[in-house]
C-alpha cells in the first residue's frame, strides 16, 4: 500500500504515455506530485481532489486537455500548480 507516500516524481520520463489513471484517492499523505515532461493526455482525474495533503501539483509539458474542474478548490494546502505547455481550457476555480 502506498498510503504513506509523500512524494511521487515521475518527471522527465519521456516513455510515459496515455491518460493519468484515476487512482489517487488512496494517496492521502502525498505532498508532491510531479508528472512534468511526459506524453500524458486526457483530463486530470477526479481523484486528485482526494489528495488533501497535496502542496505541489506539477503537470506541465504534457498533452493534457480539459480544465481544472476536478475539485482543485478542495486542495487547501496546494501552493504550487504548474500546468503550462498543455492544452487545458477554462478558468481556474
Amino acid at each position: 500500500s502506498l498510503t504513506k507516500l509523500e512524494e511521487l516524481k515521475l518527471n522527465f520520463n519521456f516513455d510515459i504515455h496515455g491518460t493519468i489513471p484515476d487512482i489517487f484517492d488512496s494517496l492521502l499523505n502525498l505532498r508532491i506530485l510531479d508528472l512534468q515532461d511526459n506524453y500524458l493526455s486526457g483530463s486530470l482525474p477526479a481523484s486528485f481532489a482526494s489528495m488533501k495533503s497535496l502542496e505541489k501539483l506539477l503537470v506541465s509539458s504534457n498533452e493534457l486537455t480539459g480544465g481544472l474542474d476536478f475539485g482543485i478548490g478542495q486542495l487547501r494546502k496546494l501552493s504550487s500548480l504548474w500546468a503550462f505547455k498543455n492544452f487545458l481550457s477554462g478558468s481556474i476555480p
